[in-house]
Parts: C-alpha cells; structure tokens; sequence
C-alpha cells in the first residue's frame, strides 16, 4: 500500500503531512526567514520564504525533493535583490517578479533564469 501525502506551511516551515494518519513525516525548516510559497512540481517542491531582510547574496526561492533534499537556488537578477511575488508555472516556466522589478522566468529543472525584463 502506498502512502499519500501532502506539505502544508505550518509556522513558517513545510510540514510532510500523512494524508491517513495526519502524522507529520517531516519538517523542512527555512534557511533566511520563513517559508512563505510551496509549489509542488512532479515530485519535487519550489520554496519561496519571505524576501524582506532575506540575507544578501542568496536566493530565496529553491527547490528540494519529497524528502527537503536540495536540488537548486533560483538564479538571483542582481546579488542585492529578492524574488518578493509568488512562483507561478506557466506554459512549463516558472515566473516570479523581485523586489527591485525584474519579471523573470526561471527554468524548472535548473533555477537558472533564461528570461528577465524590467517592469517598474
């Protein structure tokens, strides 16, 4: 019999939740701030923590496995800047806008962006 199961946002962390018993099979905790997007993606998960005072440098949008492995940091559009809007996939891409007005469209199976426009 296979488990089923489902990640919810608990107190700024990604709870694996049992879809049958409600045990809680895991805890992925944040790296900057807290944990404010899950986007599951086939088997893996983009993970968007809140951008405001997110540490310089680094991305706050990455994705890990099932089990919170990492897999990739989203490519930041400057060093200074956060992804600040939601992830949306459309048409296979993912897409966020930063804090500084870069639109950017992100490759799914990389982070790395292929796309990046002005929008303020």
């Amino acid at each position: 019999m296979q488990h089923s199961y489902r990640f919810e946002i608990v107190d700024g962390q990604i709870a694996k939740i049992d879809e049958v018993s409600e045990e809680v099979l895991g805890v992925l905790k944040p790296r900057g701030t807290s944990i404010v997007q899950v986007l599951p993606l086939g088997g893996q998960l983009v993970v968007r923590e809140d951008y405001y005072e997110f540490p310089y440098k680094q991305s706050n949008v990455y994705c890990v496995s099932g089990s919170f492995q990492p897999i990739w940091n989203a490519e930041l559009p400057s060093w200074r800047d956060a992804y600040a809007n939601p992830v949306l996939l459309l048409d296979g891409w993912l897409h966020c806008a930063s804090w500084n007005g870069m639109s950017c469209t992100i490759d799914p199976s990389s982070g790395r962006i292929v796309k990046k426009v002005f929008t303020k």
